[in-house]
């Protein structure tokens, strides 16, 4: 299948942005049963994000939240991976929400916890 790069998803993205992502999801799937081709699951592709994400606004903050992170984890010279650890206080491999949350909080990124949940 084609891979897609995040310039054309977001474009797809935004000509998309008027049709629910129910509608979008159900076109797709509709046509893409017509194809003789082996299929991937396509919550493994690129084009998730146009059947999940209502608008590239969505796209954008999420970006934004981790280029965020990325930041105070330089500025603090912490490894990703040991932010990881140190937050994963049941060592399950998984962030929580309430892990997440903490981990925001600790990095001085005010999220309400509503949006910990929508991450």
């Amino acid at each position: 299948e084609h891979e897609f790069e995040p310039r054309h998803v977001g474009a797809l993205l935004r000509s998309l942005q008027p049709s629910p992502c129910a509608d979008r999801l159900a076109w797709w799937l509709a046509v893409r049963s017509c194809r003789r081709r082996p299929r991937r699951d396509w919550q493994l592709t690129p084009l998730a994000k146009v059947f999940t994400d209502a608008s590239e606004h969505v796209l954008l903050q999420r970006t934004a939240l981790v280029s965020a992170v990325h930041r105070q984890l330089r500025k603090r010279h912490i490894y990703v991976q040991d932010a990881f650890n140190y937050f994963d206080h049941d060592g399950n491999g998984v962030l929580t929400c309430s892990e997440l949350f903490s981990a925001f909080k600790s990095l001085g990124l005010q999220m309400p916890p509503a949006s910990v949940h929508a991450a």
